[in-house]
């Protein structure tokens, strides 16, 4: 019997059930969720305390930790693998927000190394999938905020009147780097990618793989909470990133955010859209609408519906999306910066700080 040919793989979603969830996932997407509050689930991932399992085709029931392991630079590609090793870089979920989701930041790589977590540092975006009116987020300090400000607020047990709130819509993307304290408000579906990382400091306690790992209501957790915590403040208008947009034979690509971490963009899909092999890196698809097929290799099928999120192997080749009913399809993965983001978009007449805007795109 010979070895499994790679196809565009699908995962079990991985639940989880925090107080501020809901159920519009399930009620979105026509999703088989279960029963009860869910808050999130992770469409893409391989942490240690949630591996994804596989749910499609001949590597059903496989865990991605798993497959990395044995595929090595076929799934992931060869630049991913020398970066990272087994260790997926990405994780991407949806977060369905009924209440007020703490305030809270994540550490950089350096200083989650430092401190021993055994975890990448946690960069991250927002792309709100859907808001109701007046729905906002929390990103940053306000203009003048200072620590002693954010002191007298984690002791009163709410650091939202010290946080900037930022209005946001269905469509808008929102950047969040390490050490940007951040909150998220009622009312609100996000999809979100992000570093392969599962720390959060507050002030009030460290949760690291959804437990509470200790109280920092004093000492060392209030400090390591302080220490991340960035005290540049920008205005609400430029939190959300604004969207460079090409024209395809397909439809149209919008680019939402571009950093050393990860890029995300947006396709509008309205007929058949050709992508080319990318070797060098994986790629997850997470339709938000619509329905189709992908295909690839010589007549490889799969299709493709809202809410489910399909892993692109580096190897296999060129594919396309055709789809059945006009979609919307977030592309998330680790990018080459200068040869996917910088120079197609500098060939199209795109601006340096159009560019750098995305996330801080170096070379741009």
């Amino acid at each position: 019997m010979g070895r499994v040919s790679l196809y565009p793989l699908k995962f079990q979603p991985l639940i989880r059930d925090y107080y501020f969830g809901g159920r519009r996932l399930a009620e979105m997407f026509a999703r088989p969720l279960p029963d009860g509050v869910v808050a999130e689930t992770w469409e893409l991932s391989d942490h240690p305390s949630n591996p994804a399992v596989v749910d499609n085709g001949a590597l059903a029931g496989r865990t991605l930790s798993d497959l990395i392991g044995e595929w090595g630079e076929d799934l992931v590609g060869s630049r991913i693998l020398a970066a990272f090793g087994n260790r997926l870089p990405l994780l991407l979920k949806f977060l369905d927000v009924h209440q007020l989701v703490a305030a809270q930041v994540h550490p950089d790589d350096a200083y989650a190394q430092a401190r021993g977590l055994d975890e990448m540092g946690k960069t991250e975006a927002w792309h709100v999938v859907y808001a109701e009116p007046g729905a906002s987020v929390f990103r940053g300090m306000r203009s003048r905020a200072t620590r002693s400000d954010l002191e007298a607020a984690a002791d009163a047990g709410d650091l939202t009147g010290v946080l900037q709130p930022v209005v946001v819509e269905a469509g808008d993307t929102v950047f969040v780097p390490a050490g940007c304290v951040h909150a998220i408000g009622a009312g609100m579906v996000l999809f979100e990618i992000q570093q392969n990382s599962d720390v959060t400091l507050t002030p009030w306690c460290l949760f690291q793989n959804g437990q509470v790992i200790e109280s920092t209501l004093a000492g060392a957790g209030r400090e390591m909470f302080m220490e991340q915590v960035t005290f540049e403040s920008s205005p609400a208008e430029e939190a959300k990133v604004s969207p460079v947009v090409l024209a395809e034979d397909g439809g149209e690509r919008r680019f939402l955010v571009a950093c050393r971490q990860f890029e995300l963009e947006s396709w509008s899909v309205r007929d058949v859209w050709e992508e080319p092999a990318h070797p060098d890196m994986f790629v997850a698809l997470t339709p938000l609408n619509g329905e189709g097929v992908i295909e690839y290799g010589a007549g490889g099928e799969e299709t493709y519906e809202a809410g489910r999120t399909l892993m692109i192997p580096a190897g296999i080749g060129d594919y396309r999306l055709r789809p059945r009913t006009e979609s919307v399809v977030l592309r998330s993965c680790v990018a080459d910066l200068d040869r996917d983001v910088v120079r197609p978009l500098r060939e199209a007449g795109i601006v340096s700080a159009a560019i750098a805007q995305l996330g801080a795109v170096t070379g741009a």
